[in-house]
């Protein structure tokens, strides 16, 4: 929480897990259609200068 506030000032709550174990697990099989033997990318986030989504899809479309 400390580092939070010296690089990135605002309030904030901890969500220690911000995912339902019981409704999500491990033993999920892949999707049918990202099993295609294509590289699959994914990004979670705000759609943000800072977050560098910008290298992402710079580098992806070399």
């Amino acid at each position: 929480m400390e580092f939070a506030r010296g690089h990135f000032p605002g309030y904030y709550n901890i969500i220690p897990n911000g995912v339902d174990l019981d409704h999500f697990s491990p033993d999920a099989s892949p999707i049918d259609q990202f099993c295609d033997g294509k590289v699959n990318i994914l990004f979670v986030g705000r759609l943000e200068k800072k977050k560098g989504l910008n290298y992402l899809v710079e580098a992806f479309e070399q």
